[in-house]
């Protein structure tokens, strides 16, 4: 799913989409999706994010650092699920992602990502969804 290493250049932001192992629901236990939200959700890279129950959206600031980045958080999320008393994987290989080209609107991304609970059925409005947040 990867794009050529020249497509991640400094300056871009990159929308990320990392799965669930397997596709279980398991974010919809909060004592596993209240601390991996956090983790995102408080990273200086992070633009808007939003965790549902088995995947996660991430917009992240700079597409440069994406990649680093991403394996850091899946390494670093697996391990926190385990001290949870998750099983050994958490995430499904690799994730998909999507550079935001210079005609594209970061702000309608972000809108994009917080609306995913709505348009999912699981809350009717998306500052419902406590799993979710923007900075713009």
């Amino acid at each position: 799913h990867r794009l050529p290493a020249g497509s991640y250049s400094a300056g871009f932001p990159v929308h990320v989409t990392l799965c669930v192992h397997q596709a279980e629901p398991i974010f919809r236990n909060a004592r596993l999706a209240a601390p991996i939200y956090a983790i995102v959700a408080d990273h200086s890279q992070t633009v808007a994010c939003c965790l549902m129950p088995d995947h996660l959206h991430w917009l992240i600031a700079d597409s440069a650092s994406m990649g680093e980045l991403v394996r850091s958080f899946k390494s670093y999320t697996t391990y926190a699920a385990r001290t949870l008393g998750h099983g050994p994987k958490l995430w499904q290989r690799s994730y998909w992602d999507h550079v935001l080209r210079r005609n594209e609107d970061v702000r309608e991304v972000a809108e994009y990502i917080i609306h995913n609970p709505v348009r999912g059925g699981i809350v009717p409005e998306a500052r419902d969804y406590p799993y979710q947040m923007h900075r713009l």
